[in-house]
């Protein structure tokens, strides 16, 4: 099964925080895999939400939507500090 995610962590490059600036709400996957590569994990039970480990700790979480068009769509992301808590960047 050829999976849209990194399941050896070993293989992950960790990214920064400031690699997120980059992104906003509407942009395609293949645009959000190009400035990030692609995603370490699932989130959920759906491949629409895919998270990234970054290199301080803590996680980002991209929730992705589909459009009347069919194409997938960036909707919001959230980031999950070492200790829990949430803020979300768009």
């Amino acid at each position: 099964m050829n999976l849209p995610f990194e399941t050896d962590k070993t293989k992950i490059s960790l990214i920064k925080k400031s690699d997120f600036d980059q992104l906003k709400s509407g942009m395609t996957r293949d645009n959000v895999e190009a400035i990030l590569g692609k995603a370490h994990y699932p989130y959920g039970s759906t491949l629409a939400n895919l998270c990234y480990d970054l290199d301080d700790g803590t996680t980002v979480i991209l929730f992705y939507r589909q459009g009347e068009n069919g194409i997938i769509y960036l909707n919001t992301a959230l980031l999950i500090n070492s200790d829990g808590t949430k803020i979300k960047l768009f």
